[in-house]
């Protein structure tokens, strides 16, 4: 009789459970999978994003050794009567006009910035060139740099460097792109035209053109007469392959942490 009392009790208790207490538990169940299914898809977008920049990390890497492999396979010309290929090692015989250098502003070398100076150089043969003679640095300051100018001396220099060709659908060159007294802001041989004396930038261009047989630029080695102890500041790239290779380890890393996360949030999960 008192086994029926107490089993009766119970039942009674649970039936006056109040209503709010058992939708409480009904939307703890519905709440605790929608919470799993939000903590698989955030950790899963990272591991997402982990591998996607790891691959682009990896093929930036490849593009780098073919460039590195491109240029042990550069030809090497001298005096060349036809346009160089892209990073080819170019020797030119001939005279600076150093009258007309200019200096490109805005250049990074080794973390300091600075300028590179520009000179036009005619070769024996009466082509003109684009020599790109090293950076010198300014420490952001925007002096003038006329002891830094070469001193005109004349006479024929042998100068070595690399030909980078210039895309002439990129030199959008405009009027209104105005040097800063000897400072230009980009390699554009327009630069070296007399803009006062021409009505438009097409004209500009058709000149420049005109003058500079090959739209490009030489980037002289350290060592090329002509550099005067400036620093070589262009690369044909600026990061390794290597560097591109552990950014990539580190971006697969990651995405392979995120994953554990993911996994140790699921066990929280089940726990509850």
């Amino acid at each position: 009789m008192a086994t029926s009392t107490v089993k009766t009790k119970a039942v009674t208790a649970r039936q006056r459970q109040s209503p709010p207490d058992a939708d409480r538990d009904l939307s703890q169940r519905l709440v605790s999978p929608l919470r799993l299914g939000l903590w698989w898809a955030f950790w899963l977008m990272l591991v997402g994003v982990g591998l996607l920049l790891s691959q682009w990390q990896w093929q930036r890497a490849e593009q780098k050794r073919e460039i590195e492999q491109f240029l042990l396979e550069a030809e090497t010309l001298f005096n060349p009567l036809e346009e160089p290929t892209l990073f080819a090692n170019v020797t030119l015989t001939g005279t600076f006009a150093d009258q007309e250098s200019l200096w490109l502003d805005n250049r990074i070398h080794e973390g300091q910035v600075g300028v590179a100076l520009m000179t036009p150089f005619v070769d024996v043969n009466g082509r003109w060139w684009l020599v790109d003679r090293g950076f010198v640095e300014t420490g952001g300051h925007r002096r003038a740099l006329d002891d830094q100018l070469p001193n005109y001396v004349g006479g024929l220099v042998v100068i070595n460097g690399t030909w980078q060709p210039l895309d002439p659908h990129n030199l959008a060159f405009s009027l209104d792109s105005q040097p800063e007294g000897m400072r230009i802001p980009r390699i554009d041989p327009a630069y070296w035209m007399p803009r006062s004396q021409i009505d438009s930038a097409e004209a500009v261009q058709q000149s420049a053109e005109q003058r500079f047989r090959y739209p490009g630029v030489l980037h002289l080695q350290d060592t090329s007469q002509g550099m005067d102890g400036r620093l070589r500041w262009w690369q044909p790239t600026q990061m390794s392959p290597q560097r591109h290779m552990g950014y990539s380890l580190q971006w697969l890393l990651l995405a392979f942490i995120a994953l554990l996360f993911a996994f140790a949030g699921r066990r929280f999960f089940r726990s509850r």
